[in-house]
């Protein structure tokens, strides 16, 4: 025998019409059966909650523990463990580029430069990665020159890196990748009740490289 959820009945349009109250009766008097033949399955019911409960348990326990290994192990990181970071990046868009440029690998700080710039003007923010006055790890944006805003380093496992700061208006994430000759910059956060995010896909370039001139 197979148990089936019975749903409540409720009256619902058709076509643009309210059922009668003869239907809904109809209705309560299927549900009824329904779940006089449901009440067999009980037992059943009961048997597979005393499996899935404990699994439950374990399957969370393990996703808890999953999050305060990485918390723990970006809390014992060393700045040697983002020099990947290290070297200039370019990214082609169209008639857009954005310029990324990263120094300090094998020092206690990394300094960064982004320079973008499209038919629309140029931007460019300054960036560096070092220690917290509580000894961890973050990144500290300047956008435009503005005063820094500082995202804690949560998550470093090889060549990813994600800092956070969720009290931040945009973005509240960035993260950043390695794969290869390729960086991959991305920053994320939810902005006007919206989930939103960008990303830029950096190429290893020679240092003051630009993108060729399309005519």
């Amino acid at each position: 025998m197979q148990c089936k959820r019975t749903p409540r009945p409720h009256l619902s349009p058709v076509h643009g019409n309210w059922p009668s109250k003869q239907d809904y009766e109809s209705q309560l008097s299927q549900t009824f059966e329904e779940q006089r033949a449901g009440a067999q399955c009980a037992n059943t019911g009961e048997s597979l909650l005393r499996f899935l409960i404990p699994l439950l348990l374990v399957l969370g326990a393990c996703s808890q523990t999953e999050a305060a290994r990485q918390t723990e192990m970006a809390s014992d990181a060393t700045l040697s463990g983002l020099d990947w970071l290290a070297g200039y990046w370019l990214e082609c868009d169209g008639a857009s580029q954005t310029a990324e440029a990263w120094v300090g690998a094998g020092s206690d700080l990394l300094v960064g430069v982004n320079h973008a710039r499209s038919s629309r003007g140029a931007s460019f923010e300054y960036m560096r990665i070092g220690p917290r006055a509580d000894g961890r790890l973050a990144f500290f944006g300047s956008p435009g020159g503005a005063p820094a805003v500082a995202f804690a380093l949560i998550s470093l496992e090889r060549q990813r890196a994600v800092f956070e700061n969720p009290d931040h208006d945009f973005p509240q994430r960035i993260i950043y990748a390695r794969e290869g000759d390729r960086l991959i910059g991305r920053v994320e956060g939810e902005t006007g009740g919206q989930v939103r995010s960008l990303e830029w896909r950096y190429e290893a370039a020679r240092f003051g490289e630009d993108c060729p001139r399309r005519r």
